[in-house]
């Protein structure tokens, strides 16, 4: 009888419908490239590795190139709000940013050169 019970109250535990991730949830992955095209016509290429390192290239319209690295922690909350830590002493995006990851957009909030900027990108 006892083990009647257990397995009744286990198959109520089961995922519903409800439960299945929407298209924003199931694409919260940042692991990847990234890239947006400035006002200036520079080109910035982030990319995350599953390993919580990262990089940041800036592609100068005078053709050279600029590297920085970094680490990085990606939080959500069971609300889904997202905040993205990156930690580098020489990275110009070093510090908070508040997330929204899409499965072709990302978009960084936070403050970039001693102001408050939104940096928004597109899957590569």
């Amino acid at each position: 009888m006892m083990l009647g019970c257990i397995i009744a109250s286990l198959s109520l535990c089961s995922c519903s419908e409800d439960d299945e991730p929407t298209d924003y949830t199931a694409n919260k992955s940042i692991i990847g490239k990234w890239a947006q095209e400035n006002s200036y016509g520079m080109v910035i290429t982030l990319t995350f590795q599953s390993n919580g390192a990262g990089s940041v290239n800036y592609k100068y319209t005078n053709g050279t190139d600029l590297n920085e690295y970094f680490e990085y922690i990606l939080q959500t909350d069971s609300d889904g709000y997202s905040e993205l830590f990156i930690i580098s002493d020489d990275c110009q995006l070093d510090g908070d940013w508040d997330v929204q990851i899409t499965s072709s957009n990302l978009q960084l909030e936070g403050y970039y050169n001693g102001s408050y900027a939104t940096l928004r990108f597109k899957r590569v």
